[in-house]
């Protein structure tokens, strides 16, 4: 072990399970956080992270676009308020429509495409025609990333397998449970399909990114999805992207938030490098010992949620503690809010509970 160890270093000695020189923390800002602090006109996150003394993991991706395909047109508007998708499929429409919240600095669905069998159909045509390149423009993007903190610890974020995907943006959770029932073939004809389009888009990441790590951004939760469906579709789908990425000489990463302790068992046997967003109660339902219990052969990244941030400091410090003490040590851990920062836990108070924990830690 090294006597300092850069970022990167100890990000990595944390995801393989090596010992570290000290335990990495990194509070996951957003510029929304940013700008509802009192210093948010001032600072930029990259300094409020310094201040803090952050171990920041940054995100990057290639970009991958959609070549033309006859009978096929997609149309996307975004505006202040709104992002629409259109697709117009064999003359059949497609709408689906997401609203923007300027407070969460994000959007949520409030239309999805797939509404109906026939939607099913056309959706199942777009999926099977999908043919994607690089564009130069997407590998320029992704460079300037790089370029942009050169000893930084990235990876490349890739969108939701086809359930995720479903059930969050084309379909909806309630009306992919019933499409399922309802239309079992097509359902499974589509999801295929998804799915063969998802690995190629995962390929063409491989083979152009600049970075060692993939992160398979799924928002699977046991409140959303039940176990059976993740074994029967997420576990899968998830073991073949982990075994293309390590194809390629790189590593899977999982990202999967809130209450995932149902799911565990399968999570264990996907061959990833490290959990993501591992996420405690109340938010989530797992502590940082079922990691290390659970998921043996995985760093895990997380350990608190954004509820803890909400708590008093030294009820920060002392749950964090007792949490780690209760696992057995550090190694293997990268501690994160797992979910993004709650704004009212200022940039004062997360440092506090930063330099307090490693102090405790020394103790």
């Amino acid at each position: 072990m090294k006597a300092e160890m850069s970022t990167k270093e100890r990000i990595e000695a944390a995801i393989f399970k090596k010992d570290a020189d000290r335990l990495p923390f990194w509070p996951k800002l957003t510029e929304t956080y940013r700008r509802f602090q009192p210093r948010g006109a001032s600072a930029t996150l990259e300094q409020m992270h310094v201040y803090i003394g952050s171990d920041v993991a940054r995100y990057t991706e290639i970009g991958t676009l959609r070549r033309p395909v006859d009978g096929i047109e997609v149309k996307k508007e975004r505006t202040a308020a709104e992002e629409i998708v259109t697709y117009a499929i064999d003359k059949r429409v497609l709408i689906e429509r997401n609203m923007l919240t300027q407070e969460a600095g994000d959007s949520h669905p409030v239309e999805y495409p797939i509404k109906s069998l026939e939607d099913i159909m056309a959706m199942t045509k777009y999926y099977e025609t999908g043919n994607h390149y690089v564009a130069p423009s997407c590998l320029e993007a992704h460079r300037r990333h790089l370029e942009a903190a050169p000893d930084g610890f990235f990876f490349a974020s890739m969108s939701a397998t086809p359930v995720m995907e479903l059930a969050q943006y084309k379909a909806g959770l309630e009306n992919f449970v019933y499409f399922l029932a309802d239309y079992p073939d097509e359902m499974e004809t589509l999801i295929a399909a998804m799915h063969r389009d998802y690995l190629q888009r995962l390929e063409l990441t491989c083979q152009s990114m600049q970075t060692d790590y993939i992160l398979a951004t799924e928002n699977t939760s046991s409140t959303m999805i039940s176990p059976w469906m993740f074994t029967k579709y997420c576990r899968p789908h998830l073991t073949d992207a982990a075994n293309l990425v390590k194809s390629y000489g790189k590593h899977l990463i999982l990202h999967m938030c809130g209450k995932l302790k149902a799911f565990l068992p399968d999570i264990a046997k996907i061959p990833a490098v490290a959990m993501e967003a591992f996420t405690s109660a109340t938010v989530g339902d797992t502590g940082i010992k079922d990691g290390f219990t659970m998921l043996p052969g995985k760093g895990i990244i997380g350990g608190t949620c954004a509820s803890t941030w909400l708590l008093g400091e030294k009820e920060i410090i002392d749950r964090i503690l007792f949490d780690i003490a209760e696992a057995g040590g550090t190694r293997g851990l990268y501690l994160t809010s797992a979910g993004v920062m709650p704004f009212s836990a200022s940039v004062e108070k997360i440092k506090a509970v930063r330099s307090a924990v490693l102090s405790g830690l020394k103790n």
